[in-house]
């Protein structure tokens, strides 16, 4: 159906009055003002003087600093349309559009979603509306060619203003005009030498404009009517006062590209003294030259060979003489004079190459051990440097170019004949006697190959023809005095772990760990080695050691206990106090109660501290104490959780924390057999859920049944932030009951055959399906409604009567705006009406029906409203 003029013009007034009141509304509503800038665009060919007036409001100045960056990307959106009404406007949008920068970085939400909240920023949602108007570019050329030329000029000249405006080379000229045809062109001189032809092109702002408008000009030479359109193009540029160097420019890569096509309507550009002299085009126009002269007329070329031998004789006339001669073919020199005038160049040696006058380059090659050691300054040109170089060859050849290392038997014979070669010479024949920095690589690189052999089946390693020479290496790299200790690098072991790169005690350290994995009783001197780079005094040092401490549980278990608790109490470096955490998780097996009095140790040493790591450490050893709660037995622990979780306040961001970790428990277990002690982990974790889904809403009930929710920004900051935490809390129930029933929100309806496990999931969390369908806050109740959709065969009265309490409740909180939550609430009523009809023969069940159509009818969404009209046709 198409709407007639009257209907029309009646839209188009609508649309304007919507703008006009969303403009003066206090406070701003953007999602009003967004939809009124596009229905504005949408209708403007209804009155284009009137919506015309209305829109260059948007593009002032003042209006474009303190509201573009939310505005401007909807009148871009339409600019296709304005263009068509209005092509100035269109240009006056280009120009403000580049005239001015958002180079604000504050925090601004992509959209208005409560469920799938997105975070940009000013600057990035201003460049989104250059993104769009450079994505028109082509269809206005279309179009409106005069248009679309005129645009790409004014938003190339405001981005050359904002970022690009300098003094030119010196002896070239600024802003000059020359002749083109009956009138006089503008040259502006922009750098585009350095920001655009020099082989790096900026991927936005105004040159993308310029990107779209070369490949608008390569496309053209296609066109039955191009030397036609070029006229156009230069009959419009010629009116336009300050056309930037660069779009010239564009013109003579066409016309180089095309000769037979543009050459001719380009001579006037080739006679022009600006674009000859100018660095930004000259390079342009002597490659032109070069490629349009043969299909030039006699004429033509004598009037560029005249203009050129015009240029003035100074120093930047000379060189760009000399420049462009060059480009011209001998064969088709036009006039004697220039010939002379080559002749005398080539006699005196003053010729000189077209050059780009700058260019952008990259060139790699690999950072090898020779390259690295030069970076350090290491020479190598004293023969024992030169030696031990040599020596470190045969040692990086045992590693290929994909790290990896052949570690069958006889291949591990050979490498350590090698290895054990050069510590021998390490030892004897090259310390104190290379540079410092050589030598420690050497060592490094010894440590790391025997640290990749330590990686060899425990079968392999117990063979004496490996594991002596192979302990040997590692002992004597043990005991280097690399990595050295650096004080300022210790306090980044507080929350970032580093390997340090490649050094001898480091690599030392891991590999003779790896070493004891092929013994069966301790060796006292690997032994003696490890626990001495346990205490070392470079953290990265004692890290190899701490977080493979559970290697040695069976092989030296009372040293491995009391190290962990030593290095629980008293290690200074906050993350190997984490590492150690993690080590003593793989053991507590061996001894739960010592396990949990020692996480509670390192709660206690950091309790009410924020300094760097201490968080992490405490959130590591109470997730340690609360996974003995759910997955296992003991009193400690379960009081220990108890405690915890009834500080729901000051636990929160820890307690979200467990949430999530504990939901694959929530479908495991024994079916056939309640009781069976598999079953335990699911219903401590039910337990859990329940518990601190009671205490959320309890702290939110308190705070606000005290202090008004409508008046939130006035509440004291402390009880604003109890309550996000609460609200983070149940959030993240709702979603992990979501995951756990397996839907995922991808328009398509669940199956009917719910899984057994997932069947007594919704046995089991009714209750706490049943409170979170209580909650006004949108995020929890789309994640509930989605959970709900999947269980609907298993009790279809009872999931309805949740989901529309989901709904009506989460209204409050603005579930009726969302675009997801109509969309899911239609495609499920839709599939009761389907399937399920019998269920709105409770009349509470209807009710809940109308009342869950109608949050989402009232909010305007087109699906709901259409399903209500169709209820009574339904039914009938």
């Amino acid at each position: 159906m198409t709407a007639t003029p009257d209907q029309m013009i009646a839209v188009g007034k609508a649309a304007r009055d919507l703008l006009r009141f969303a403009w003066t509304r206090t406070p701003r509503f953007e999602l009003m003002i967004a939809n009124g800038l596009i229905a504005v665009g949408k209708t403007f060919a209804a009155d284009p003087s009137e919506s015309a007036a209305l829109l260059k409001q948007a593009i002032e100045p003042g209006h474009l600093k303190d509201h573009g960056y939310k505005e401007l990307r909807w009148i871009a959106h339409e600019i296709r349309g304005i263009a068509k009404g209005d092509p100035g406007l269109a240009i006056d949008i280009y120009r403000a559009a580049y005239g001015y920068v958002e180079v604000s970085g504050d925090a601004t939400n992509i959209g208005n979603s409560a469920i799938l909240p997105l975070r940009s920023n000013r600057r990035q949602d201003y460049e989104g509306a250059w993104f769009q108007l450079s994505e028109a570019i082509p269809a206005l050329l279309n179009d409106n060619l005069e248009a679309g030329v005129r645009a790409v000029v004014v938003g190339l000249h405001g981005y050359v203003e904002r970022e690009r405006r300098r003094l030119p080379r010196p002896g070239e000229l600024s802003t000059e005009s020359f002749p083109l045809g009956p009138t006089t062109a503008s040259f502006k001189a922009d750098l585009s030498c350095s920001w655009y032809r020099g082989g790096y092109q900026p991927m936005q702002d105004g040159p993308v404009l310029l990107k779209k408008f070369d490949a608008f000009l390569e496309g053209l030479a296609s066109d039955a009517d191009a030397q036609g359109k070029i006229e156009r193009i230069l009959s419009t540029l010629s009116r336009e006062p300050d056309v930037p160097a660069a779009i010239w420019g564009s013109l003579l890569v066409a016309g180089t590209r095309h000769p037979s096509i543009y050459g001719h309507q380009l001579v006037p550009l080739a006679c022009a003294a600006p674009i000859m002299m100018s660095s930004d085009t000259r390079y342009q126009l002597g490659t032109f030259i070069g490629a349009a002269y043969a299909h030039l007329a006699e004429p033509k070329r004598g009037a560029i060979e005249h203009a050129i031998l015009s240029l003035p004789s100074d120093r930047a006339g000379d060189g760009s003489k000399a420049a462009l001669i060059g480009c011209i073919p001998k064969e088709a020199i036009a006039s004697a004079e220039m010939r002379t005038f080559i002749e005398t160049l080539e006699q005196t040696g003053a010729t000189r190459p077209n050059t780009q006058p700058v260019r952008f380059t990259s060139s790699s090659r690999p950072f090898d051990t020779d390259a690295y050691l030069a970076s350090e300054g290491v020479s190598l040109d004293d023969p024992e440097s030169a030696a031990l170089r040599e020596t470190m060859r045969d040692v990086e050849a045992l590693v290929t170019s994909d790290r990896t290392t052949d570690l069958s038997l006889s291949s591990l014979k050979q490498h350590l004949v090698v290895l054990d070669d050069a510590r021998k010479a390490l030892l004897k024949r090259f310390h104190g006697r290379v540079p410092d920095k050589l030598f420690e690589h050497a060592i490094g690189h010894v440590a790391y190959v025997a640290g990749r052999i330590a990686h060899a089946a425990p079968k392999v390693l117990a063979e004496p023809t490996v594991k002596t020479p192979l302990k040997r290496i590692l002992l004597f790299c043990a005991g280097s005095e690399y990595p050295r200790h650096d004080a300022e690098r210790d306090d980044q072991f507080h929350e970032n772990l580093s390997w340090g790169g490649q050094s001898a005690r480091t690599e030392a350290a891991h590999g003779l760990i790896d070493l004891t994995r092929a013994s069966q009783k301790q060796d006292r001197q690997v032994m003696t080695a490890i626990r001495k780079l346990a205490r070392d005094r470079v953290p990265e040092v004692r890290l190899q050691i701490i977080q493979n401490l559970s290697v040695l549980r069976s092989l030296d278990p009372n040293w491995v206990w009391s190290e962990l608790e030593h290095v629980l109490a008293k290690e200074p470096a906050r993350g190997l106090v984490d590492s150690a955490i993690g080590a003593l998780a793989a053991i507590i097996y061996q001894d739960v109660p010592r396990s949990v009095r020692a996480a509670k140790g390192v709660i206690r040493r950091y309790r009410n501290k924020e300094m760097a790591g201490m968080a992490a450490c405490r959130l590591s050893a109470a997730t340690l104490i609360f996974d003995i709660h759910i997955l296992g037995t003991n009193a400690e622990a379960d009081k220990f959780a108890e405690s915890f979780i009834d500080d729901v306040i000051s636990n929160a961001g820890s307690i979200q924390h467990l949430v999530a970790r504990y939901s694959d428990k929530l479908l495991t277990g024994s079916l056939e057999n309640p009781q069976a002690k598999d079953n335990r982990p699911r219903q401590n974790t039910l337990a859990f859920y329940r518990t601190v889904t009671e205490l959320a809403f309890s702290e939110i009930e308190k705070r606000a049944t005290a202090l008004d929710i409508r008046q939130f920004s006035t509440w004291p900051d402390a009880d604003q932030a109890a309550l996000r935490d609460m609200v983070g809390i149940l959030n993240e129930v709702a979603l992990r009951l979501y995951l756990a029933a397996g839907t995922h929100y991808n328009g398509s309806i669940p199956p009917d055959d719910v899984s057994p496990p997932r069947a007594r999931l919704y046995w089991e969390t009714k209750p706490i399906l049943a409170r979170l369908a209580k909650a006004i806050v949108v995020p929890v109740a789309h994640h509930l409604v989605q959970a709900l959709e999947t269980f609907i065969p298993l009790d279809p009265p009872g999931v309805f009567a949740l989901i529309a309490q989901a709904v009506k409740s989460a209204e409050q909180g603005g579930y009726s705006d969302e675009s997801m939550g109509a969309d899911l609430i239609v495609r499920i009523v839709q599939r009761y009406l389907a399937d399920y009809r019998g269920v709105f023969a409770d009349r509470a069940r209807l009710d809940d029906l109308m009342d869950c159509l109608d949050v989402f009818v009232r909010a305007g969404w087109p699906a709901a409203q259409a399903l209500t009209f169709k209820l009574g046709e339904i039914w009938r």
